[in-house]
């Protein structure tokens, strides 16, 4: 009976010192309460302890889908009047820890989608001739972004309002985003520029 025990506990020791086993135990404990809280919360979906969420019953995560650690979604009032959801993100995308998405009209991320480390998607900006000196208080302005299947985001990058990124596109490490980038296309820099294809010659 004892030595059952000590089996066990050193089982289960094992599995809480690996981080993926302790995040697929939490998402599968989870699971149910997302589904009821998001817009939608696609079947083997992982949100792994995020660090903040706000307007979740406008966000829809997409089947197998896995948001890391410290993850920053939210849908601003502006967006809870509409149908539908304001953030959708596609099946079997990765979002890597420390990303953000901020919205305030509409963010699509496509299937198979690749979002490196501390990456954000910012779809508004406040204006700078605004009734205030304050720039946070003054109205902002916010036109949406869509990010195309198949896509792979470096680390650190920025996607601001407007853009629209085509369908398997590599985006540089550290590059800044805004207007549209054709599908297959490579992209790097601030602002990001096309520097070659994912389609071989």
């Amino acid at each position: 009976m004892i030595d059952g025990l000590r089996r066990t506990a050193l089982r289960a020791n094992r599995w809480l010192g690996d981080s993926e086993a302790s995040s697929a135990i939490r998402g599968r404990l989870l699971h149910p309460y997302r589904r009821l809280r998001f817009h939608s919360f696609g079947r083997g979906a992982l949100l792994d302890r995020p660090i903040w969420l706000a307007g979740v019953h406008k966000i829809a995560i997409g089947d197998g889908t896995v948001l890391l650690p410290n993850c920053w979604l939210s849908t601003s009032s502006a967006t809870w009047h509409r149908p539908g959801a304001a953030l959708l993100i596609g099946n079997n995308v990765t979002v890597n820890p420390h990303c953000s998405f901020s919205v305030a009209s509409s963010v699509i991320v496509e299937d198979e989608v690749s979002i490196g480390s501390y990456s954000m998607m910012v779809d508004s900006l406040h204006r700078l001739d605004g009734p205030t000196n304050s720039i946070a208080r003054n109205p902002s302005t916010s036109v949406p972004i869509r990010v195309g299947r198949g896509t792979r985001i470096g680390e650190r990058v920025a996607v601001l309002r407007g853009s629209t990124i085509g369908r398997e596109c590599i985006i540089g490490t550290n590059s800044v985003v805004q207007g549209k980038v054709p599908d297959y296309s490579i992209v790097t820099g601030n602002p990001a520029r096309i520097v070659g294809t994912t389609r071989s010659s």
